[in-house]
């Protein structure tokens, strides 16, 4: 290759770099709240309402396995405020060791009571599973569960 080639091309690359750097060649990363008219939001909330508000041996279990207390099931709102659900979505990838796809993201996040989260992001599996991670409320992981 010539002098005059590999300049050119050193040319194209520094050029190339510059755009990139200025426009972003990557989809922006955005976390959504997910609407409760998205398929699977109502029933997320629904099953974890179930989990709080039951009696049974098998609810006590599983509260204990979602690391959530017991209450009633009005003490479970679905958040819409997009900070929060920002905040969640990246305490949730975190926890999970995982990174974030490209592109709008829509996150599950539960207010359980005034101390506890429960943040899914739907689309997100771990195998067949999908994944949910319950979080106090400084945003450290306290249990994460497959379902």
């Amino acid at each position: 290759m010539t002098n005059s080639v590999a300049r050119f091309l050193r040319g194209i690359a520094l050029t190339a770099g510059s755009s990139l750097a200025i426009f972003g060649c990557a989809t922006a990363q955005t976390f959504q709240c997910a609407s409760p008219s998205i398929d699977g939001v109502t029933g997320f909330k629904d099953a974890i309402v179930r989990v709080v508000t039951s009696s049974d041996s098998n609810g006590v279990r599983k509260r204990a396995q979602y690391n959530l207390p017991k209450m009633a099931a009005n003490k479970i709102a679905l958040v819409t405020t997009t900070a929060t659900c920002a905040t969640a979505a990246q305490a949730f990838f975190r926890a999970a060791g995982g990174t974030a796809p490209s592109g709008p993201v829509n996150v599950v996040v539960l207010k359980a009571g005034s101390t506890r989260y429960v943040v899914t992001v739907l689309g997100y599996t771990e195998g067949e599973f999908n994944l949910s991670t319950t979080f106090d409320a400084k945003w450290h992981a306290l249990a994460r569960i497959n379902y």
